[in-house]
């Protein structure tokens, strides 16, 4: 079972990195979600396999999510999250520090999302 999850994981990830490819020499924009979404598969795929390369390129891809819509302070919490999970402390905190007087700009799911987020940043750590 645990090895057809990591296969069915490698087959998206490797579809989607595909796509974004396929996107950056047709020169056509690709949406901050191609990243979240491959940082998302790429992060299951670390939970799974616990290779460390893995979880950096979930950093990697949810890093360009974050460059190309800087504004969507779910995906600097959601990076924040995964740091957590990791016990890296010190790049959670630069995350969490970064969107934690933000959240009074945001609504709906948005602002439950973060809001989460730097609770259990605050619960793990203080």
């Amino acid at each position: 079972m645990l090895q057809h999850q990591i296969e069915k994981l490698t087959k998206d990830i490797k579809k989607s990195e595909e796509d974004i490819q396929d996107r950056k020499y047709r020169k056509v924009d690709i949406h901050s979600s191609k990243y979240v979404l491959l940082a998302n598969n790429y992060k299951k795929l670390f939970d799974k396999t616990k290779d460390d390369k893995h979880f950096d390129s979930s950093i990697d891809a949810i890093n360009q999510a974050i460059d190309l819509s800087p504004f969507d302070f779910q995906y600097s919490a959601r990076r924040a999250d995964y740091y957590i999970e990791v016990d890296k402390y010190e790049k959670a905190k630069e995350d969490i520090d970064s969107i934690r007087d933000k959240t009074n700009l945001l609504s709906g799911l948005e602002k439950i999302y973060v809001e989460m987020i730097v609770r259990k940043f605050d619960t793990k750590y203080k």
